[in-house]
Formats: C-alpha cells, structure tokens, sequence
C-alpha cells in the first residue's frame, strides 16, 4: 500500500487530506477542513486530488473529529459541494437529549457568560459531557456548527446510511486505518443538573478541555504507523496504549502544538519520524518545549507558520515536500 498525506496550511486549524493507494485502487481520506475562509485552498488541492486518483467524484471518506470552528467550518462546506459523491462521513451527532435541552443550556451558559467570564461569547453554546476517562468533565464548544452540518446533510438530501459515528474500532472498509478514541460511552451521559453545569463551566471553560473528545485516527502501513490527533488532550492521548502510539512514521500532532495537549513522556513514546504542527506561530501555537522534545528525539518537524496558499506533502517514500499552489 502507498501512503500520500497532503497538510493544507489552515494556519490554526487542521485540514489533511490521506490518499491510500492499493492494489490498483484509490481512496481519498479528508480529516476536517480547516476554517470556512479557508475552504477555497482546500477545495482546491482536494481537486487536484481527485482529478489525479482517476476523476473520482469526491472524497471517499470526510472525518469531523470534533466541532470546533477550525475544523468542522471546513467540512460543512466540503459536504455540501461533494453531496453524495462523498463514499462515507464520520461524524457524531446531536443526542436527544442535547436537542431536548438546548434551551436550557444556552440559558444556563448565557448566564454563566454575562456573570462570570465577560468574554462575551455571546454566539458559543457550550455543552458539557461526563468524561469516562478521568471523572472529571469535558466542554464542548459551538453546538451550533454540528447543527449546521447535519441541516446542509438534510437540505441536500444526503444518504444517512453513508453516516458512522466514529468510535473506537470503527475501520475504513478494509484498509489498516482505524478510530483509537474516543469510546462510544463518551457521548451517552450527559450532565443533566443545572447547577452541576455552571460550576463545571466556571472551572473548565478557561483550561479548554472541550478537546478531549477529538477522533484519533491511526492508519498502518507494513511496520509504518500513522497518527491523527486533531485537538485530543492528554488524558485521550494517554488512554491509548504505547504500542498504538509508538515510534511513528508521521504524528499529527494534538491542538496545534499546544503544551496542554503534548508532553515529553509522550514525545518518549511516539518518536515519530514526521511530525506536523498546524499552527500560525503565536505565543501558544506551537509552544517551543514541544516542538524541542520532538527535535530531541530525532523528528523532522514541519509547521505551517508560513503564511500563503501551499499544502505539505508526505510522500509515499515518506520524504516532505513543501508545494506551492498557485
């Protein structure tokens, strides 16, 4: 099997595109797509991708790991120009009783964000789940995006049974590449009491744990082992084992080179050959002790700190490339 990954630069997002090639066949892989504004760039090295895999009509598989903006913004554009043409889409949807409950909740953060935070999120839902990893709890951000998606799914008149949730197992038909996290049971408890949600805004919404449901993917190719993080945190990442996680060819590395999402032990373990940072080099993204504990150990770091319209391309001889799109 060869392996061709293309990181289109989204800045502080994630946008990658896997071509699997096999036996004289292609499948095209899009994981998320980046913020709207950037959808044009994506679309058109998607395209490319396509015209070049035998003019296939769109993706063979589109992945949302999570509903963060600079992720799923992309995808909502990506499913509504592809339609059916996309052969699978991974995406958890709204449980009953996230939809039975909205109204309580904008209510509920509403209150929270005038009170407490100032910030004036005025046009963020944040929900908040029961994480089975730690016990302690996770948020997520912008409801109001999965919404989207799945109305451009209905208007469109897109065929469900093309729908997985992406749990931990799920494979793409018979190709090594697998979800690692997170677990279905992830999804099926919700925080029901009012007041247990205000004070687990309060202490979680400035440490950002709204990550930690992110889909980690991984794809297997001979003894070559490629990882796909998204935004997952350091309790998803270190619920895996060490013999998924370790000494990989290429890391997708989590949150954007975050150092609440990374740590050295975990650098110990994966010492991958590539490492990918999609980050636009702010005071945070990538933090520097990161992208040293990966160099330390031997990784070829690559970030798109460069601003400009140009994608990344791991070949299948495993050598980056660096391609200008005009």
């Amino acid at each position: 099997m060869e392996v061709e990954i293309n990181m289109v630069n989204v800045e502080d997002g994630d946008a990658i595109i896997v071509i699997l090639r096999s036996e004289g066949r292609s499948d095209v892989i899009v994981i998320d797509g980046g913020e709207k504004h950037f959808i044009p760039r994506v679309k058109k090295r998607l395209d490319s991708v396509l015209e070049k895999e035998g003019n296939k009509p769109g993706p063979d598989l589109v992945i949302c790991t999570h509903i963060d903006s600079d992720h799923i913004k992309g995808c909502i554009d990506i499913i509504s120009s592809y339609k059916n043409n996309i052969g699978e889409l991974w995406v958890f949807q709204p449980s009953v009783y996230l939809k039975k409950n909205k109204g309580e909740l904008i209510e509920t953060f509403t209150k929270y964000d005038n009170s407490v935070s100032g910030k004036g999120w005025s046009n963020v839902i944040t929900l908040a789940y029961e994480d089975l990893f730690s016990g302690s709890f996770a948020l997520y951000e912008s409801y109001t995006q999965l919404e989207s998606l799945f109305k451009i799914i209905s208007d469109i008149g897109f065929d469900r049974s093309k729908i997985k949730e992406p749990v931990k197992g799920l494979r793409f038909k018979d190709y090594p590449f697998e979800v690692l996290s997170p677990d279905a049971n992830f999804f099926n408890q919700c925080i029901t009491d009012r007041n247990e949600l205000i004070d687990n805004l309060k202490t979680m919404a400035k440490r950002w744990k709204v990550n930690r449901a992110s889909v980690v993917c991984k794809l297997t190719n001979e003894k070559n082992k490629y990882l796909f993080t998204a935004d997952a945190d350091l309790s998803t990442l270190n619920n895996i084992s060490k013999a998924e996680f370790g000494n990989l060819k290429f890391l997708d590395v989590p949150h954007h080179g975050s150092i609440a999402n990374f740590s050295e032990s975990l650098a110990d373990v994966a010492k991958p050959e590539v490492s990918f940072i999609s980050a636009i080099n702010d005071s945070h993204h990538p933090d520097s002790d990161v992208k040293g504990w990966l160099k330390k150990r031997g990784s070829v770091n690559v970030t798109n700190e460069e601003k400009g319209t140009w994608y990344l391309e791991l070949d299948k001889l495993g050598k980056v490339n660096v391609i200008k799109l005009s």
